[in-house]
This record gives structure tokens, sequence and C-alpha cells, in this order.
């Protein structure tokens, strides 16, 4: 699958300026059905039946959400590498056929933030740890599949800042972005979210959520920390001073 834009036509103008935006933790919260479809996944493609431990896994990929899982349950890195494409198809598809039930909701401000974003032609796109089947579905649930066009995605490459990079690349391809250093920012919720952008050379501006509301993110630091993204006024100031 790749990432739906029904709504923008193939060559759309030359847009400016790119803000990327993280999935989970930033723009919605809630991994219900997430949760399962890496249990889906552990069973069907790895054969794994026992109980394995879920930690926190906030800002990694699912390709490295599910090596940890199945490594936990004593499957070897072989295994593991080579049934990938097939345990992330798994988490895909589960998504899709139970997105309906998932417990996703929206962070305080987003709508309006994207809504101001849109109002100002400021192009946008995903940077997720999802395989992009889940990233739509998950985003569809909630009303908000149609304001991204395009993204990087865990089902692209396990590593974050590829997935910047990937992203921007799309943008260069199908529509015409021109990257000129100072024109993408990451907008996200965990240091690894910041270590991903710092290794892609990107500005990344974090928004803080219940989990994260008392994180100093000192190491590293963003380049702008909101308390939520009610703080739109704010976001903008930032994007237009780069």
């Amino acid at each position: 699958m790749e990432w739906p834009a029904p709504h923008l036509p193939a060559r759309a103008p030359k847009p400016k300026f790119l803000a990327l935006f993280d999935i989970d933790g930033t723009l919605v919260i809630g991994i219900k059905v997430h949760k399962q479809s890496f249990y889906a996944a552990l069973q069907e493609v790895y054969g794994v039946t026992a109980e394995i431990h879920w930690a926190g896994y906030s800002g990694l990929t699912d390709p490295l959400i599910i090596k940890e899982l199945a490594s936990q349950a004593g499957v070897s890195r072989d295994v593991i590498e080579a049934k990938m494409p097939a345990a992330l198809d798994c988490i895909g598809n589960y998504h899709e056929a139970h997105y309906r039930e998932d417990d996703g909701k929206l962070l305080p401000g987003i709508v309006d933030l994207l809504n101001v974003l849109e109002r100002r032609k400021v192009f946008m796109g995903l940077v997720t740890g999802n395989v992009v089947k889940c990233a739509y579905y998950k985003l569809k649930n909630v009303g908000l599949d149609r304001y991204f066009a395009l993204g990087g995605f865990g089902s692209d490459d396990g590593d974050r800042s590829k997935l910047i990079k990937i992203a921007i690349h799309r943008a260069e391809t199908w529509y015409k972005f021109k990257y000129n250093g100072h024109n993408v920012v990451y907008v996200a919720d965990t240091t690894r979210d910041i270590e991903a952008a710092r290794k892609a050379g990107v500005p990344v501006v974090i928004i803080r959520n219940e989990r994260t509301v008392n994180e100093p993110f000192n190491d590293p630091k963003p380049d702008l920390i909101l308390p939520d993204a009610m703080y739109a006024r704010e976001f903008t100031k930032f994007i237009e001073a780069l």
C-alpha cells in the first residue's frame, strides 16, 4: 500500500514549506489496536503463543518493536529478519481489519493547528514508525488522514532519521518541493524523535502530551517545546523564522 492522498492532485503546485508529523503521541494517543497487531504478527508469522511483556516503545519504529518482542520470545535474529516483511504486512492488515475498534483520541488543539497550517499553505506529511497501512487507518479512524500528502513509514525503514529523508525525497519527487535546508520541520513527542531529527539535519518541535508533561527534554534539546498543540501562533512564528 502507498499513502493515499485522493484530495490532492498528482502534480500539485510546488509547496514552499514542509511540516512532517509523527503520529503516536503527537497527533493521537491510544495504541489498543496497534498493540494487538504486534501480538497477531508474533503468533501468525513467528508462531509465538506465549505472553510477551509490552515495555515502553515510544519513538521506536514498528520493525524495531517487532524485533524486540520476537527476541524476547526466543526467536532467532535470522528468523526475525527473514520473516520481517510478512510480520509488517500482518501488522498493517490487522489494523485495516480492526481500526474501528481502536481507542485513539486526538491530542488537544491538533485539528486547529492542522487547519491553521493548511490555510497558510504549509505542505504536511508524516514521519512515523507505523507501517503505512497502520498509519493510514489510525488517522482515518479520527478523521486526520486527509491532511497529509505523503510520508516516511516504518514499512520503508526501521531508522526514523532515514524516514525523514524519505519523506523529503517523496515531496521533491511527487510534488516538486525544493528542500533548501530551512524549509522542513519535524513535529513529534519523544527524545528518540529529537535524535532522529538531529541525525537527519532538520529542526524539531516537541508537542507535549499527557505522558511527557514533566519530561525535561534536555538531552538532546528540541528547537521548540509547546505545552500542547493549541499554541498554533507560537508554532507558525517558529517556522516563519527558519
